[in-house]
Formats: structure tokens, C-alpha cells, sequence
């Protein structure tokens, strides 16, 4: 019997992984069109990496993807301006480019398909990272309803993008506009008085 072949670099995997779940979405991801891509028997995928780790992997690349998109600006926000809160439009606006230019890998990351993966506490903190940025400058008596109400925005700005990648609800970019901007009044838009005065 011939000897397995080897995969010479295994980050080659990853790199295949993201490449079939960005172009092709998850429902096209497995063991076999892996192991097609790397030119390998499908269970040599797997003496590498768990399916588990793959996907995770796969996760954590797209949030490096997003966090080049947005870390710089976000820095430079706060910097320039006392409205740290604001740095929730600057999430807004990047994860729908972010959705526009890899589509199926944003439906990947943030909806049902990967749930599984986001139970791994290192990328549970990727989705909660921008609470986590404001900690320092949000004082401690309303940081926590801050918290639980900024988790609620971006599930707002999820659904609105997903609305838009499914061409669900008439959902354009000059409607998402609007309903971020209008959202982010109605749910965040009361920290920046109470920062305000916390001063």
C-alpha cells in the first residue's frame, strides 16, 4: 500500500479552508473538498488539525480581516473626539464593507452555521471585542447596562446586514445607513449624555 501523502505546510489547510468557505460558503466546506483542494486522501486533512479547529481558524482569519479594517479608525476616534461610544457607527459601517467584499464568510461568522466554533472562549472574545475597548473609558455604574445594550446594536447592525447580503426586506446600503444611524440614537445614543455628565 502507498504511503499517505504529507501536506508540506499545514497552514496550507487553513488557507484552503478560508478560501472554500469565502467563495463558496459553508454548506460547501468539508473533509473531501478540503482534501480535493490539497490534493490528499480526505482523512489526511484531519491527522493536521480537528474539523473543530479548522472552522475556528477560518473564524479568527476573518476577524483579522475585520479588526485591519477598523482598529486604526477606531484609534484615531478616539483620539480625536470625547465620544467614544461613536466608535459603534465605525463597527457599523466596516462590518458591511467587510460583508460586501467576502459575503458568504461574514454569513459564516455570524449566523447559526458557526456556533459551535464561537463556544471556544478566544473567539467568543472576538465577537464581544467592542465593549472590551471601552471598559477603561466607560465608568463602572453604567458599564454594564452599556455592555448588554451595545451587544444589542450589533445584533441589530448583524441583522440589517444580513438582511442586505439575502436581499431580504428591501435592505440597500442607503437603508442600512439609515437604520444604523437611527438605531445607534435609540439604543447608544443616551451613554454619550451620561458620559457627558460623568465628566
Amino acid at each position: 500500500m502507498p504511503r499517505e501523502k504529507k501536506i508540506p505546510n499545514p497552514v496550507d489547510i487553513i488557507d484552503a479552508a478560508f478560501d472554500i468557505i469565502d467563495k463558496d460558503g459553508y454548506t460547501a466546506f468539508s473533509a473531501r473538498k478540503l482534501a480535493a483542494r490539497l490534493d490528499v486522501a480526505h482523512m489526511t486533512v484531519y491527522n493536521y488539525y480537528s474539523r473543530e479547529y479548522i472552522l475556528g481558524a477560518v473564524i479568527r482569519r476573518g476577524f483579522i480581516i475585520i479588526h485591519k479594517l477598523i482598529d486604526n479608525k477606531i484609534i484615531k476616534h478616539i483620539k480625536q473626539n470625547n465620544d467614544p461610544v461613536g466608535i459603534y457607527l465605525i463597527i457599523a459601517d466596516n462590518l458591511m464593507q467587510f460583508a460586501k467584499d467576502h459575503p458568504l464568510l461574514y454569513r459564516y461568522m455570524f449566523q447559526e452555521e458557526s456556533t459551535g466554533e464561537i463556544n471556544n472562549p478566544s473567539l467568543r472574545r472576538q465577537y464581544l471585542s467592542g465593549s472590551a475597548i471601552l471598559r477603561r473609558r466607560i465608568p463602572q455604574d453604567i458599564f454594564d447596562d452599556f455592555k448588554n445594550d451595545s451587544y444589542l446594536y450589533i445584533l441589530l447592525i448583524n441583522s440589517l446586514i444580513l438582511s442586505y447580503i439575502e436581499e431580504r426586506h428591501g435592505m440597500d446600503e442607503n437603508t442600512y445607513d439609515k437604520n444604523i444611524k437611527r438605531s445607534f440614537e435609540m439604543i447608544l445614543g443616551q451613554y454619550r449624555q451620561k458620559l457627558r455628565d460623568a465628566v
